[in-house]
């Protein structure tokens, strides 16, 4: 799944905003992250007292305290005179892979924007295609950009692993074990640190387990039966989700 969240000072273009995206192809991949303002604005309740915290405060504090979204949504031209676009400058890392969406009702700012990494400027009022073919085009440059090979510690040695070959993951302790076809790297490293740069496919069934989904051949609810044969333990807490992110891979697939 990939975080969205959204910068707005309005609380009901945000909502509406919200509700498109929602709307959208792409939201069965999609989830809203807890970050500036733009939390309580995505709520299907916004929250009043959002509207008389200094916004720039507000990201300053959410860069020290959160993880940034995968996705993120910025009006250009908010309260208090300040920039969407000089905010992003000053405050995204221009390193960091977030796919930034302008949305503004002023196409003067638009070529500002390009002075800044960004995936698409929406002009307001937001049309739901071109909101769908933005979101699209942030999703596949997210995807392509979690197929990129992993490198792991192996002892003093760097091992290179290729995503789409490995079947699944297994934690021991401070190590991982990572299933490819035709080898098994063991190595230093979290579980949960890999699964962030792993692409969508691959999905927790357990506190100990990631496995890559086009992989699956039987889900039982308790366990899982991979195309080798394996087979891997479903925790009750993983069930539920595990079950709504299969179902959606298969769909994409079909």
């Amino acid at each position: 799944m990939y975080t969205v969240a959204i910068v707005e000072d309005d609380a009901a273009h945000a909502a509406e905003l919200a509700r498109m995206i929602d709307a959208s192809p792409a939201a069965e991949r999609l989830e809203f992250a807890a970050a500036w303002r733009a939390v309580d604005n995505i709520q299907r309740t916004p929250s009043d007292d959002a509207s008389s915290r200094p916004l720039d405060a507000d990201l300053h504090r959410s860069l020290s305290t959160a993880a940034l979204p995968d996705i993120l949504f910025v009006d250009v031209r908010l309260a208090d005179g300040v920039n969407g676009i000089d905010l992003v400058r000053r405050l995204i890392p221009s390193a960091a892979p977030v796919q930034i969406i302008y949305v503004s009702a002023y196409l003067e700012y638009a070529p500002a924007a390009y002075h800044t990494r960004h995936t698409w400027f929406l002009s307001k009022p937001v049309v739901q295609d071109e909101l769908d073919a933005a979101l699209a085009r942030a999703v596949e440059a997210l995807d392509t950009g979690r197929t990129e090979p992993l490198l792991v510690h192996q002892g003093s040695s760097l091992i290179r692993i290729a995503p789409h070959e490995v079947r699944y993951i297994e934690s021991d302790r401070r190590k991982v074990r990572i299933h490819e076809h035709a080898r098994t790297v063991e190595a230093y490293a979290r579980i949960s640190e890999l699964e962030t740069q792993l692409p969508d496919q691959f999905v927790r069934c357990h506190k100990s387990f990631l496995v890559n989904l086009a992989y699956v051949m039987e889900f039982t609810g308790r366990e899982l039966v991979l195309a080798d044969g394996a087979h891997l333990p479903v925790s009750q807490r993983c069930r539920k989700t595990f079950a709504e992110r299969l179902m959606a891979f298969v769909r994409r697939t079909l």
